[in-house]
C-alpha cells in the first residue's frame, strides 16, 4: 500500500517531517558553530577580577588585550600532526583547531596595572580601577 503513493508524496510524510528537523547542539550534544568559554566578572571597590575557564590551555595559546575600555581574552589551540608515524599510508587524517574570544566592557579600568595568571586551566585577570573613577562625580547646582 505504501508503494501506491507517488514518491514525492511519501517523502513529505510525518516520518520524514520529524526526522529532517534541524539538530540543536544543546539537545543533541553536538558542538555548536560558535565556541565560547565561560567567564566570571567580579567588580570590587578597587578593581575587577575576571576568571575564564580554559581547560587544556597553555600560556602561549592565550592573549589578553585592552582596547578602548574593553578587555579581550583570546584563545587559539591547534593540534599538531604526529610525525613519528610518517611511514604509514594514511587515506584520511584529522587535526583539531579551536579559536575563540570573549570581550568584556570595563569602563573604569586602568590597564597599566593589570595582571594575569593561568593555573590548571583557569585564567585569572585582575584589573585595577582608575583613581578618578573611584570618586563620585558631582556638579554644582545653579
Amino acid at each position: 500500500m505504501y508503494n501506491l503513493l507517488p514518491r514525492s508524496a511519501r517523502d513529505y510524510g510525518m516520518y520524514n517531517f520529524f526526522s529532517n528537523f534541524p539538530t540543536f547542539p544543546a539537545i543533541s550534544g553536538q558542538h555548536s558553530f560558535r565556541a565560547v568559554f565561560k567567564i566570571d566578572v567580579e567588580e570590587k571597590d578597587d578593581g575587577y577580577t575576571i576568571t575564564a575557564e580554559l581547560p587544556g590551555a597553555a600560556k602561549e595559546d592565550v592573549s589578553v588585550e585592552f582596547i578602548e575600555g574593553k578587555m579581550k581574552i583570546s584563545f587559539e589551540k591547534t593540534e599538531e600532526a604526529n610525525t613519528e608515524n610518517e611511514q604509514k599510508n594514511y587515506i584520511h587524517r584529522e587535526r583539531r583547531t579551536a579559536s575563540m574570544y570573549r570581550v568584556v566592557h570595563l569602563p573604569a579600568m586602568d590597564p597599566q596595572g593589570a595582571k594575569a595568571a593561568l593555573a590548571e586551566g583557569v585564567l585569572t585577570v585582575t584589573v585595577p580601577k582608575r583613581q578618578d573613577s573611584k570618586q563620585g562625580n558631582s556638579i554644582p547646582i545653579e
